[in-house]
C-alpha cells in the first residue's frame, strides 16, 4: 500500500513539473535560436508585437508597438549565451500549451532587465510571436 502511495505522489509531483516546462522539440530549437541572429529573424513572426513599460507624466504604463523587420535592430533581440553570462542574466522556461513556450529572462534581485520571449510552434517549427519587456 505505501509503495503504490509513493508511486502516485511521485507521478503527481513529476507532471506538476513538466506543465512548467516547454515541449521537448522546443529545447533544441531554442540553442539554434540564441545562437544564430540570422535563424532568429526568420523565425520571427511580423509584425512582432513588442510591449514595455513606459513612464507618461509620472505615471507608469504599457506602451505597444507592432515591429517590422526593419525594427528588430532597434529593440531587445534574444540574448546569445555570452550575452547571457556576460549580463548573469537568469533564464527560465513556462508553457502553457503544447504548441508554446515562453523564455523569461531576468537578471537577479534587479528590475533593470526583465523580459519575456513568446513562441508558438505552427506547422514549420518554432517561431518568436510576442516579447514581453518589464525592464524597468
Amino acid at each position: 500500500m505505501q509503495l503504490s502511495t509513493l508511486a502516485i505522489a511521485l507521478l503527481v509531483s513529476a507532471s506538476a513539473g513538466a506543465a512548467d516546462r516547454c515541449p521537448r522539440d522546443f529545447y533544441p530549437f531554442n540553442a539554434r535560436f540564441e545562437a544564430e541572429v540570422e535563424f532568429q529573424v526568420s523565425r520571427t513572426r511580423l509584425p512582432l508585437p513588442y510591449s514595455f513599460p513606459d513612464r507618461e507624466d509620472d505615471e507608469l504604463r504599457t506602451r505597444q508597438l507592432q515591429l517590422a523587420r526593419s525594427d528588430l535592430e532597434k529593440y531587445p533581440r534574444y540574448p546569445s549565451r555570452d550575452d547571457q553570462a556576460r549580463m548573469r542574466a537568469e533564464r527560465s522556461f513556462s508553457s502553457s500549451g503544447p504548441k508554446q513556450c515562453t523564455v523569461h529572462f531576468e537578471l537577479p534581485d534587479s528590475d533593470m532587465y526583465s523580459i519575456d520571449f513568446k513562441f508558438q510552434r505552427h506547422r514549420s517549427g518554432w517561431y518568436l510571436t510576442e516579447i514581453e519587456d518589464y525592464s524597468l
